[in-house]
Order: structure tokens, then sequence, then C-alpha cells
């Protein structure tokens, strides 16, 4: 991803906030100051055009694809090209700059709207943003109205003017037509309470799953409001593409996220916000499913279930309702075991979610079979300081069913110390990393010994029916 694991830079960076600058950067010397050498490990800044090219999250991959992006940024205007060159460090944004001090704690009310202008290949560009990041030698990280978190070169920027209004999200119609822009004629927008669904899937299955979205957004709010975390409401709608069928879905994500996303069932991108998805319920052989509960049947037999589909849009709550910050260092094992958490379907129910905490049984069968034939002992220890096992196809499988039964032991048993856990993780500033020393003695701080938990989960585990 870019990081820089070895000497630490101390580098001046400027924050774009009116409020709490003074206390961010307080707040950030202390910690530097608490932590000595083991300080957050600082992402190169030019390194940040990776991540923000090609960021997803998906249900059983990594979550970066393999391959770089063809396709440009989307926002409410072209901004330009991202580098796709592999086999060369990218010399944008400052190539031996650091960031240090972010932005990411402050409230969007207090970061004003920018009209920012800017040279592209065919002449120039203006985008509406806000400015979550600048960097000493000009280069920014930027918010547009529909969501997308982007990166201007101060290469190429020509005009950066404070605008006297607000920063304002699209409204659901406005962002509809952003989205539907860039997929065809045949998409129409859908719109429910919270949800902007662009779709070519037809009606009733495009509002089968806003239907569906509504009650796991609503069960997830009630969920944690009643353990004791509140949570912010989306600021921007939340927008899903729902293709009809998996071969259009996997020309879009090849583009948009990588070959590797091509292959999946569903990804949620942490760069557009958007959620993208295909029709499982489709049959080329018989009709269009006319009614819910003939989608709901299709579903459940598809080869890709519903968990899919609900694994990813509680990916899009998490990041949108403030439990996780996006580019901020949130761990994928907390990430993951979030969203497998709420993986269990509830088709049955009208309202609400009533499958919530319940066992996952694939989940629980492959932890229960990683801690028998092959789980050492410092497995837990391996999950917690950072995420390599998620991104190596040899382990995993292994590693999400892990992050699905940590998850779901420290709700069960330590749920108090992990609402104080999830606090921690929402105030996480944005494209910092921690190194692994620090990951491992922050979690110790809640959750006491490593150790001794390695072993009080598998012994939980052990005694789970699937």
């Amino acid at each position: 991803m870019g990081t820089r694991h070895g000497e630490y830079f101390e580098r001046r960076t400027k924050s774009t906030g009116r409020e709490n600058g003074n206390h961010l950067r307080s707040s950030l010397q202390a910690r530097l100051q608490s932590k000595g050498n083991r300080s957050p490990v600082p992402i190169e800044v030019a390194g940040v055009l990776r991540v923000l090219s090609s960021h997803v999250s998906v249900t059983a991959t990594s979550d970066q694809s393999s391959e770089p992006p063809s396709a440009q940024n989307v926002c409410e205007l072209r901004l330009p090209r991202l580098p796709a060159d592999r086999g060369r460090r990218h010399r944008t944004l400052g190539s031996t700059l650091f960031v240090l001090l972010l932005t990411g704690a402050l409230v969007a009310e207090e970061l004003p709207l920018h009209s920012i202008r800017m040279r592209v290949d065919d002449g120039e560009r203006q985008i509406r943003c806000r400015i979550l990041v600048e960097v000493q030698d000009g280069g920014l990280l930027v918010q547009t109205r529909d969501g997308t978190i982007a990166t201007v070169d101060a290469a190429v920027l020509i005009e950066n003017t404070a605008c006297a209004e607000a920063f304002v999200a699209l409204s659901p119609e406005e962002l509809g037509r952003v989205v539907c822009a860039d997929l065809g004629n045949d998409f129409r927008t859908y719109v429910t309470r919270h949800y902007v669904i662009c779709s070519d899937a037809g009606a009733e299955y495009a509002k089968w799953c806003g239907a569906l979205f509504e009650r796991l957004l609503a069960g997830f709010y009630r969920h944690w409001k009643s353990a004791g975390l509140e949570l912010e409401r989306p600021e921007f709608p939340l927008p899903a593409i729902v293709f009809a069928g998996q071969r259009s879905f996997a020309q879009y994500a090849a583009r948009d996220a990588g070959p590797s996303v091509a292959a999946t069932a569903g990804y949620y991108s942490l760069r557009t916000n958007r959620m993208a998805l295909f029709d499982l319920a489709s049959d080329k052989a018989s009709h269009r499913p006319r009614s819910p509960a003939e989608i709901s049947r299709r579903v459940a037999a598809a080869r890709f279930n519903v968990a899919t589909i609900m694994h990813e849009a509680t990916h899009q709550i998490a990041f949108c309702s403030g439990m996780h910050r996006r580019y901020a260092d949130n761990p994928m094992w907390l990430t993951e075991g979030m969203a497998m958490y709420f993986e269990v379907p509830d088709l049955k129910s009208s309202r609400g979610w009533k499958t919530i905490g319940q066992v996952n049984p694939s989940r629980l069968r492959r932890f229960q079979d990683y801690a028998k034939h092959r789980r050492g002992t410092a497995s837990l220890l391996t999950l917690i300081r950072d995420n390599t096992r998620f991104q190596d196809t040899a382990t995993a499988d292994d590693a999400y069913a892990e992050a699905w039964s940590l998850t779901w032991f420290l709700v069960k048993t330590r749920r108090t110390d992990f609402i104080r856990w999830l606090k921690h993780i929402q105030h996480k500033p944005r494209l910092m990393w921690d190194d692994r020393q620090t990951r491992v003695e922050e979690f110790e701080t809640v959750f006491g010994d490593i150790h001794k938990l390695d072993a009080d989960l598998v012994r939980y585990l052990e005694r789970k029916r699937r």
C-alpha cells in the first residue's frame, strides 16, 4: 500500500480544518511522544495513488485488487487518470513527503467547499469538492459531492479556491444521474430512504435489494445503539449498482477495481463509496421473478447466496456510519469480522434483521477445522498485528474464519471492551498506518494478554455447534 516500514521522517503537514487543528496537532504529538520509536508508520504520499485507485473490499478476497485500474476516477467530473504502471514508484504528490497531520477527525461541516481547476490530458477540468488532506507540496486528498475520494497531484493543480457556500452532498436524484451516466442507457435509478440503486436488472429485483438494504441498515444501527455505540447517520446517499448478469458485472469490476475482483459476486469500493453486485435471482431459462417471495427463493438457491450481498452492504454501512473511517488504519480482522457478523441472512422478516449476531455456520465450521488441523500457537497474534494473512490466497480463508470468530467471541463475551475498541478505531486518522508492535500493544491495552485471549477464544468456539 505504499507504506514505509522503517525510518520515521517527521514533516509538517498543513491542516485544512478551521477548528480542532491545534487539538489534532497536540494529540498527534502526544501520541508520538508516548510511543517513542514505535510511532505509527506514515504512508508516503506517492503511495496514496495506489491505494485510492484500487482499494476495494470483497467478500472472499483481499481488499486490494492485484492489478492496477484502467479506468479514470469518476466524480462529478472526470479527474485525471491515475498512474497505472506497477514497475516503478510514482513520483507524484512529492516522492519524499510524508503525511503526519491529517484532517480525518474533523466533522463535515468544518470543511468548506472548494473549487479546484486542474490540467488533464485533453485540457482543463474543474471540480467542486472538500479537501481532506493538504500536503506540503500542494497535493490534495479530496472528496467530491458524490462521496468519491481522490487525489489531485500538485503538478496538475492550477487553482484552488475556497467557496462561500458549504459542502453539501448530492441529492439522491443527482447521485443517481451521476452513477447511471457511467453505466449506459439501460440503467434506471431506484431511490429508497437511504439508498440510490442504479440497475438494469429490472424494477422488482432493484426494489427487493433496496428493501433488504434498508432492513439491514436499520438492524445495524439498532444493534449497536443497544450495545452503547452511537453512530452517525450517513452523510451521502448510499449508492448501489446492481447488474442484470454476472458477465456485465465482471466487465465493470475489472475496469473499476481489477481482474481479481471480477471473479467475485460483489464488492464495496472505498474510493467511490459504491457497492457493486449482480442479480443473483436471474435465470436465463425462465422469466424474471415477479414477486419478492420468488426473488428470495431464487437467491437462497443461487451459487452466491444472500450472505454475499449482506457482507458488502455491511462494509458500506460501517464506513458511512462512522464505525470505520475510509483510508484510516482499520484492521482487516475488524472490518471483515464485522461484515461476516452480519452475513447470516433474514429473508423471512419484513421488518428489522432478527438474525444479527447468530452463529455464522460456514465461518464457524472453517474455524473449527482450522483450529483442529492447521492453527499455530501464534495465530491470533498474526491476525492482529497486520493484514498479511488476508492478502495471501493460501491463508485468506482461515484468516476470514478467524476474524469472524474473534469478532463474534468478543461481542458475546467482552462486549463492553469491544465497544471501547470500536470507539478507539473510529478516531484513527486517514492515511496513517500503525506498525505491528503498536497494533498489538493497543489491542492488549483493551483486551489484555493476547495469548490468554487466544486460548479463551479456541476453548469457547470449540464448544459451539455449527
